[in-house]
């Protein structure tokens, strides 16, 4: 959605109210729900065909919902930032440009990312984004009509500013501040941190996106087709549904998404601990009865799962693996 910055090269955001690839995720959602009921009406798996293929077109058809109500509400407005300066333009009617020469000071505010968990008592806070525009010279307000619902009273400035909020503009805040340090450098002010570039990914992403992986692919194999003696229609549709939401959740995080990364580091130490109690306790009674070694292999093996999971959960808070998340959110 963004053309690459490199050297001077324009910048184009496409600035909509919503992600689209949030859409795509939900949409992918309700549409394999829908797959997932569907599976078994056809093949015969269910008492209630009939209902069950009403319900699974119902949400099948939930699914292209949100991309159509995305595509006919959302306002598709570009924000251009060149060598010659920054305008808006798209469907809302209300297009404006802006030369560089025109503008004292070009201010541009960013928060930080949020990567920690939410909860009742500190709820996740949305990142505020904002390109703060203030004129040169008195006379700029009569030249640009256009940008009157921008303009607003700024305490300690001169006349009018023009604000221009981004809204959930995030992962555009590197390219913002690459775009205006090229071609605004002295008048570009930076009310944001500065947002490291080139960080490698850390080692303990790589072994938490490992780890769940080996467990995840035997242990929905062994649930998939162990349990119902070759698997079923309906066991490898669900199979299959939740191991491509696994697989979506393990994509970002190893691309780095803070929500991902923080929600994994969450359940790592919430079930490690509980994995390690209840396969010791499974091992340690196996030990005391009949059990064989080849029987102990499971608890062993699970044992060592839960320990890892746990120690992988409290390497993700380490500080290395927030900067880089906070880096990579705001597209660097």
């Amino acid at each position: 959605m963004s053309d690459m910055i490199a050297s001077r090269s324009p910048l184009t955001i496409k600035a909509a109210n919503v992600h689209l690839r949030h859409i795509v995720a939900l949409s992918a959602v309700l549409g394999g729900i829908g797959v997932v009921i569907l599976v078994p009406a056809i093949t015969g798996d269910t008492d209630d065909p009939a209902g069950a293929i009403v319900i699974a077109a119902a949400f099948i058809v939930l699914a292209y919902a949100p991309p159509l109500m995305w595509r006919t509400s959302s306002r598709q407005r570009r924000l251009v930032l060149d060598a010659d300066g920054i305008r808006m333009s798209g469907r809302d009617g209300r297009p404006w440009a802006v030369t560089w020469p025109e503008l004292g000071k070009v201010t541009f505010s960013y928060t930080r990312p949020d990567t920690s968990q939410p909860s009742r008592r500190q709820p996740a806070r949305p990142p505020r984004i904002e390109l703060v525009l203030s004129p040169a010279a008195p006379d700029f307000r009569d030249a640009h009509p256009e940008m009157e619902h921008l303009a607003e009273e700024a305490p300690g400035e001169p006349g009018v500013t023009y604000s221009l909020p981004l809204g959930n503009a995030q992962r555009f805040v590197g390219p913002i501040d690459d775009a205006l340090t090229a071609f605004a450098p002295g008048i570009y002010v930076r009310d944001g941190r500065d947002v490291p570039r080139g960080l490698r990914r850390p080692w303990v992403v790589v072994v938490a996106v490992v780890l769940v992986s080996a467990f995840w692919i035997p242990a929905m194999g062994y649930a998939t087709f162990r349990s119902s003696g070759g698997g079923d229609a309906a066991d490898v549709a669900m199979g299959s549904f939740w191991t491509a939401i696994m697989v979506a959740w393990l994509v970002r995080v190893w691309a780095g998404g803070p929500l991902a990364v923080g929600s994994l580091g969450w359940i790592a130490r919430f079930l490690g601990p509980v994995f390690l109690i209840v396969m010791a306790w499974y091992g340690m009674n196996l030990s005391n009865g009949d059990g064989e070694g080849a029987d102990l292999l499971r608890p062993a093996a699970g044992v060592l799962f839960g320990a890892g999971l746990l120690v992988t959960g409290l390497l993700l808070k380490r500080a290395d693996v927030r900067e880089w998340c906070e880096a990579r959110a705001q597209g660097r």
